[in-house]
């Protein structure tokens, strides 16, 4: 765990966004895998 900390501060302030942007890009993906699926 403190090595995952370690890391992540020393990602800065980009990694936190890349983090956020990976979520969002999921959700999305999981979204239209949802509709798509429900459309049939």
């Amino acid at each position: 765990m403190q090595e995952l900390l370690g890391l992540f501060k020393l990602g800065g302030f980009v990694l936190p966004i890349l983090i956020l942007a990976a979520i969002v890009a999921l959700a999305i993906a999981g979204n239209r895998l949802w509709v798509l699926r429900r459309g049939r």
